[in-house]
């Protein structure tokens, strides 16, 4: 808090909360990397852009992303995934109370894995929340003036207090 002047999650996780979650997560996130190490990039990036949490993502925009992310040194990325999974960081679910900065989580009304993210974050007092219709997972790159609206709204806000 007396670095941050408040705290942004977008579409983002505060952990996992139990040893079950974790180990499916992880398993799950091993046999991504596998398919990450040893299939194309391009293949892969096809697949994954394919993913529910996607769907939302216009053709445009799925394939900007695809080229983005195909032009990228990826020879690390299954490793890189192994390493930096959900399921290896520490749940904060139990510290959100506690921050004392003002806090912003937003999440895309059809990336459903985040909104109950959300409304379960929700029921702490100090974090605002935002749910962006018409859109998914990438709430930046899929309705980026109201992505840009609710952070200056939130910043201005949180650099007055």
């Amino acid at each position: 808090p007396e670095v941050c002047a408040g705290l942004v999650f977008a579409s983002g996780n505060p952990g996992l909360d139990n040893d079950f979650a974790r180990e499916q997560r992880y398993a799950h996130d091993c046999r991504i990397a596998a398919r990450i190490e040893s299939e194309p990039r391009r293949s892969f990036l096809d697949y994954w852009y394919s993913a529910p949490v996607f769907r939302s993502l216009s053709e445009e925009v799925r394939q900007a992303e695809i080229e983005r992310k195909s032009a990228r040194d990826g020879d690390d990325w299954g490793a890189i995934l192994r390493s930096f999974s959900v399921a290896k960081q520490p749940s904060y679910w139990h510290r959100l109370s506690e921050l004392s900065m003002p806090t912003l989580a937003i999440a895309g009304m059809q990336d459903r894995k985040y909104t109950h993210i959300i409304e379960r974050m929700r029921e702490t007092p100090n974090i605002e929340t935002s749910v962006v219709d018409n859109c998914g997972h990438i709430v930046h790159h899929e309705r980026p003036l109201v992505f840009v609206r609710l952070l200056k709204s939130f910043l201005a806000e949180a650099c007055v207090s």
